[in-house]
């Protein structure tokens, strides 16, 4: 069981050596590129709440 754990982390530790890091720059201008979608995104959601909020009270005030 303790061999079996053992060579699991030797393995992961092998594996994150192979793994291919992207630079600093890239990093940083893909979290930029999230970072302005997830405003659209959010934007646009507020927008289409506030849209059906308006049409639900309209439709409750004429009844």
């Amino acid at each position: 069981m303790l061999t079996n754990l053992r060579n699991y982390f030797v393995e992961a530790k092998e594996e994150f050596g192979r793994v291919k890091w992207l630079s600093r720059d890239d990093t940083i201008r893909l979290v930029g590129v999230v970072a302005i979608i997830t405003a659209a995104v959010a934007i646009y959601l507020g927008i289409l709440d506030n849209v059906f909020v308006t049409i639900i009270k309209k439709a409750i005030l004429r009844q």
